[in-house]
């Protein structure tokens, strides 16, 4: 991800970044791993959370092209709601093989109540999280039990604060306070994240994608070897 890195240093008057979405080729094959690719871009009542689509759908095109996983073990959702979440989370629990790893890829806004951790459905607002909310408690726990994934990978390209990916305020003048770090998962569940405390998860308009998705998946393709 160093390059990456250099890259936001340069000077302004660089108009090229490397891209995430050309396809690429590896003989890497993960046939036990499943994943599952969540895109929340159009919120109804909160600020659009900007470029979540396209982040989505470069991080499931690595996941297919750099990772090897079977089209047929990855299931991509775009603005969707708890109700679709959990029909997939089901799904897809027989479909990761014993000792796969479960990838779990969320771009979108996420939100606190009660000091839980929520991914927030298209129709959330922020007044309770709760009930138009994932806890990510329960978006592992169902690849935990039964000891099918030798282990989990959350992804998470969310912020967890009041502010979203274009600086503007998910709700006025609200105080949001969000614990440091993330709840102890168990030690099969790794999480990838953009922010652990209350910092917003930040777009890269010049690459059409958020910074955190650009720069993990620029690292997964290899910019950093």
């Amino acid at each position: 991800m160093f390059a990456g890195l250099a890259l936001l240093s340069a000077p302004a008057a660089a108009t090229e970044v490397p891209d995430i979405d050309t396809p690429m080729r590896s003989d890497h094959r993960a046939s036990r791993d499943a994943a599952l690719v969540i895109g929340n871009e159009a919120y109804l009542a909160l600020p659009q959370a900007t470029y979540a689509t396209a982040d989505a759908y470069a991080f499931r095109q690595w996941l297919l092209q750099g990772r090897g996983l079977s089209k047929h073990r990855v299931a991509s959702l775009e603005n969707v709601d708890p109700y679709d979440i959990g029909k997939q989370l089901r799904r897809l629990r027989w479909k990761v093989r014993k000792g796969g790893t479960m990838w779990i890829y969320f771009a979108g806004h996420g939100a606190v109540q009660d000091g839980q951790r929520y991914l927030l459905g298209v129709s959330a607002s922020l007044d309770d999280p709760s009930a138009n909310g994932v806890r990510i408690e329960d978006i592992v726990e169902p690849f935990l039990a039964g000891r099918r994934a030798r282990r989990v990978v959350v992804v998470l390209d969310a912020g967890f604060g009041n502010l979203g990916r274009d600086g503007l305020q998910l709700a006025a003048g609200e105080e949001v306070e969000v614990p440091e770090g993330f709840p102890d998962l168990g030690p099969k569940v790794v999480v990838w994240a953009a922010a652990r405390d209350g910092s917003p998860a930040e777009a890269f308009p010049l690459a059409r994608h958020g910074l955190f998705t650009w720069l993990a998946v620029g690292g997964l393709r290899g910019w950093a070897d």
